[in-house]
């Protein structure tokens, strides 16, 4: 029920100025947040060749990115003005800047990795490092909401506000190692599909096609595997004109795997020398699965490593569980007593 002017009256002074003063201060805290959110304007008429392409692929494929758009893209130039400390991977020149990085190293977590990650996902959703973080801090955000409303009926002491910061950091690593766990896992899965589809590559170029018929005879066999959406990437790159060198040093960069690489350099060998193409993909699809059987061999090595500890805590239990009745017996005879 609204206040009455004789009830307003009767407040005190410091009341009515203290929530003025309240009132003021929240406004100028986040007038610079609410104008960069929602004057776009500026941005999308000096970004538009190069943004609004991609935002467009965002909204189809992503709906929190279609209902947020503005706040996401708003708080993306934020974390680009103020916080681009947290996606530089150059190596620091100077003591300080090595602190800096060892600092966000510490709290937010590795930017190479971050940027790995984007790179890995960029063929299925085209974020930006920026956009990602910015995700990444709504989210943290709406936790620490969360936590203070949990806290809302108790006295908050330095222990409340000690877990509102850790639920709020939390949630940002959680939100950070989940989307470098997807960008691990499709590179993962890339690693393992990539002698295979090199091995249909080089049988069709055996038989007188050319790369391009390859890539869409692996295209056409495998439409859902995350390896063939980037080969997708490529031929769409190919079909509006770019040169076969400069799609295929971005597929690479995509990709990010040594691999890969490997595929690029004999393209540009047979386009700079002119050696047979078949009889080099031959070769390139023979040296990928020794490659592939070597990453077998160590993921094997590493998980028999990782089964130390676990059987040695196992071993222990049994020992106590079978050495239990002799110590309890031992424990209620006369010797103790």
């Amino acid at each position: 029920m609204p206040m009455s002017a004789e009830a307003i009256s009767l407040l005190p002074a410091e009341v009515i100025w203290s929530s003025l003063l309240m009132a003021g201060a929240t406004y100028l805290a986040i007038h610079f947040l609410l104008k960069l959110v929602f004057d776009l304007d500026n941005c999308r008429l000096e970004q538009w060749h190069r943004e609004e392409p991609r935002w467009n692929c965002l909204r189809q494929v992503s709906g929190l990115f279609k209902s947020f758009q503005p706040w996401i893209v708003g708080l993306s130039r934020l974390v680009d003005k103020y916080l681009a400390f947290m996606m530089k991977t150059d190596k620091p020149t100077s003591h300080g800047q090595r602190a800096v990085q060892l600092f966000v190293r510490l709290v937010f977590g590795d930017p190479a990795r971050m940027q790995s990650a984007n790179r890995a996902l960029h063929a299925v959703e085209p974020w930006s490092v920026s956009e990602r973080l910015a995700c990444g801090f709504a989210f943290s955000t709406l936790a620490g909401l969360f936590a203070v409303f949990v806290l809302v009926d108790s006295t908050i002491t330095y222990r409340g506000y000690l877990l509102i910061v850790a639920t709020w950091f939390a949630a940002f690593r959680l939100w950070r190692g989940a989307v470098v766990s997807r960008g691990e896992r499709r590179r993962r899965a890339v690693r393992r599909f990539l002698p295979h589809a090199m091995d249909c590559i080089a049988t069709v170029m055996s038989s007188g096609d050319t790369f391009r018929t390859g890539i869409e005879t692996v295209i056409r066999d495998f439409p859902d595997h995350p390896l063939c959406q980037d080969l997708q990437r490529l031929r769409n790159e190919l079909d509006r004109g770019q040169v076969m060198a400069t799609a295929l040093q971005s597929t690479a960069e995509s990709i990010g795997l040594p691999e890969f690489d490997e595929m690029v350099r004999v393209l540009a060998r047979i386009h700079q020398h002119g050696t047979p193409a078949s009889d080099s993909f031959v070769r390139l699809a023979k040296q990928l699965r020794v490659s592939h059987l070597r990453h077998m061999e160590e993921e094997v090595g590493r998980a028999e490593a990782s089964m130390a500890l676990p059987t040695m805590l196992v071993m222990a239990s049994c020992m106590i569980v079978a050495a239990a009745p002799f110590v309890l017996s031992i424990m209620e005879s006369s010797m103790f007593q």
